[in-house]
């Protein structure tokens, strides 16, 4: 977990470093009113101790797990308890309606085609990882109606990391843990169950 750093919680950020993260952390377009209402948002917040201490609060992964596969919590955030500046303005723009939508964390060794070979290699079953989120697969482990995947990190990963397969409406999900990440064959496990299920490149 992450200490406090007074002078990175404190900084104050220009609108450039704002329109870097959110380009790389949020699903755009990315207008100079979104950057420009952000940067203000974070000064007023670093501004008044009370209100940066209730987002403080709020930002910690303990309280609601919000953000959870989410890139700018996966990537940008991870395992801080206490946010930097930059940190801040990536969880106002998640949290505060009237901002770009967080991007799902969908790490590119996953992305693409694969074929369910074991333990029902005679069914081959298809799963597709799509860049943006996109999911599709045929296998009866996997609910039908699970349609968006990202990744939940716990640890150093990617082995032991948690895939989450969503509804459309990001709210039910089911989870397979990544039990060995290699390129040739990505063996994940359902967290319901005991048995391994080996993926290989389509």
């Amino acid at each position: 977990m992450s200490e406090p750093d007074i002078e990175e919680e404190r900084r104050i950020l220009g609108p450039d470093e704002v329109r870097a993260m959110l380009e790389a952390n949020f699903v755009g377009p990315i207008t100079d009113d979104a950057v420009e209402r952000l940067t203000e948002h974070v000064a007023r917040v670093l501004a008044d101790p009370a209100l940066h201490a209730g987002e403080t609060s709020s930002f910690r992964p303990a309280n609601g797990r919000r953000g959870f596969g989410q890139a700018w919590r996966e990537v940008l955030a991870h395992g801080r308890t206490y946010p930097r500046s930059i940190d801040l303005a990536a969880w106002l723009a998640a949290s505060t309606p009237g901002y770009p939508a967080p991007r799902p964390y969908c790490p590119e060794r996953y992305v693409g085609r694969w074929v369910q070979t074991e333990p029902d290699g005679a069914s081959a079953h298809a799963w597709r990882f799509g860049a943006g989120g996109d999911f599709h697969t045929d296998s009866p482990i996997i609910g039908s109606t699970r349609d968006r995947w990202r990744v939940h990190r716990q640890g150093e990963g990617p082995r032991g990391d948690a895939i989450w397969l969503d509804d459309d409406l990001g709210i039910a999900h089911d989870s397979v843990l990544v039990i060995d990440p290699s390129p040739a064959a990505l063996i994940v496990q359902p967290t319901d169950s005991d048995v391994h299920y080996t993926l290989v490149p389509a």
